[in-house]
């Protein structure tokens, strides 16, 4: 049950669909589809795992999956006598997609939720777990044959990779038209590698340090002038290496959840119990995929006994209160705050107080295009981060390059013609351009006043994105 718009809909429990014979004659088997997700207290990991709010409030009515099935089985013997089995459809972990196959309630498991192609048969009776994996890379075939009056039915699965047909040319035309928004998206780099660097990688951001959540982390450091920054591993949703660029797409799809960044006061101590808590998972069970370990920010150093080496480059001090930079999500959820807050609950701040990650993070990059423009307006040797003549100098170097029509406002277009020339028109979308002038228009009018650009660079200037290559 849900509702949009203020309106109340009922969604079917279940769907029964009639099965044809090969021979094409009637009477075929019937089979109920049914879907379940993870969440409900009692399940694998006995946690729920969303919020009380999600799901406009229902999230607290969530059956564990294991239960539904066997209410559900029921259910349809009273009800739907014909059917012969249960299919479930699911959104969930592996171990509670195994539970269920081993349950012998139902005689396969069409699984989703995990981002990785994963197979396995399980018990005694064969119950085959098959999840395709995301992105619609692959398509999975579930045949169900029943030989003369059998009750279970053989079953079979087939993976085909989806590249391997041909698109239908009235849902690729469809498809392109709704996709139009995201293309732009996609050629819109906000992120280069400086040359000769290393590739950059999420693809095991569960797992280990990873190199994207580092860059990530510096970046809501640098915005809120924190000494540490942590992002949440389960946060990351590319698993990706870029070896050149970096897309507001890529962006939006590695911090894919919408996230409230908040400022807590934390001694080092706290600091790196909370850590080497995340992180336990990456020693004890390695080749398990660990959603609650801590990512963190370059400054940040780890000792591999889980100690901290340092905190914001510098060696730790255990008296010091430290500012670090962490997710209102994680603030409820971490299970070392509860005991820190009862014994300092002055440190404790309020869930709505924060910034959005994907905003601090498209303001950091846009920060670091405005940098290499003036950067490539300056003269050799010159201090731009503390020498304010070079700063005048390179500001009014680039107002004068940007503002082609000489109306004495930069727009957007213009702004876009100046990076292509200084940058390459790699650097060069609409969509960058658009977000550099929000940046720093202060009036909102659209458009950039020399005096608005002096402010919002001066602005920019305060951040160590500046001082970082």
């Amino acid at each position: 049950a849900g509702s949009a718009d203020g309106q109340s809909f009922q969604l079917p429990r279940y769907h029964v669909l009639e099965l044809q014979p090969e021979d094409g004659s009637e009477g075929g088997r019937k089979v109920a589809i049914g879907g379940f997700t993870l969440g409900g207290s009692g399940t694998v990991y006995e946690r729920n795992y969303y919020e009380p709010e999600a799901f406009l409030g229902a999230a607290g009515s969530i059956v564990p999956t294991l239960t539904a099935a066997q209410e559900l089985v029921q259910e349809l013997k009273e009800k739907e006598p014909e059917v012969c089995c249960l299919v479930p459809l699911t959104h969930q972990d592996m171990p509670e997609d195994v539970a269920l196959a081993g349950s012998g309630l139902v005689p396969v498991v069409i699984g989703g939720h995990d981002h990785e192609v994963m197979q396995t048969v399980v018990g005694d009776h064969g119950c085959t777990v098959i999840k395709g994996g995301m992105d619609a890379e692959h398509a999975v075939i579930v045949d169900l044959e029943w030989h003369g009056d059998d009750t279970a039915p053989v079953v079979t699965v087939e993976l085909k990779n989806v590249d391997d047909y041909e698109p239908d040319d009235l849902l690729q035309k469809y498809v392109e038209k709704h996709l139009a928004p995201v293309r732009e998206l996609e050629v819109s780099v906000i992120y280069e590698l400086p040359p000769g660097s290393a590739p950059l990688s999420s693809e095991r951001v569960r797992f280990a340090p990873s190199s994207v959540a580092t860059l990530l982390c510096d970046a809501v450091r640098s915005i809120f002038h924190t000494d540490a920054a942590l992002l949440n591993a389960g946060g990351f949703k590319g698993f990706t290496t870029y070896s050149e660029v970096m897309t507001f797409s890529d962006m939006k799809k590695e911090v894919a959840y919408p996230t409230e960044m908040v400022i807590l006061p934390l001694p080092a101590t706290i600091l790196q119990e909370m850590v080497a808590a995340s992180r336990a998972l990456w020693t004890t069970s390695p080749d398990e995929e660990n959603n609650g370990a801590y990512q963190v920010d370059s400054g940040l150093v780890v000792a591999e006994d889980g100690t901290l080496a340092s905190i914001a480059g510098s060696p730790v001090e255990e008296e010091k209160i430290y500012r670090v930079a962490i997710s209102s999500y994680n603030v409820e959820r971490d299970p070392v705050l509860p005991q820190f807050f009862e014994e300092h609950p002055e440190a404790r701040v309020a869930g709505d107080s924060g910034r959005g990650l994907l905003e601090l993070l498209v303001e950091y990059f846009c920060g670091r295009m405005w940098r290499r423009l003036l950067e490539s307006g300056s003269g050799q040797g010159e201090d731009l981060a503390h020498d304010s003549e070079a700063q005048r100098r390179a500001l009014y170097g680039l107002f004068l390059l940007f503002d082609k029509d000489m109306d004495g406002d930069i727009e957007a277009g213009e702004l876009q013609e100046a990076l292509t020339a200084r940058l390459g028109g790699r650097l060069s979308s609409s969509l960058v351009a658009k977000n550099m002038i929000q940046m720093v228009d202060v009036d909102e009018d659209g458009e950039v006043s020399v005096k608005e650009l002096a402010q919002g660079l001066a602005k920019i200037l305060q951040t160590d994105v500046f001082g970082s290559s």
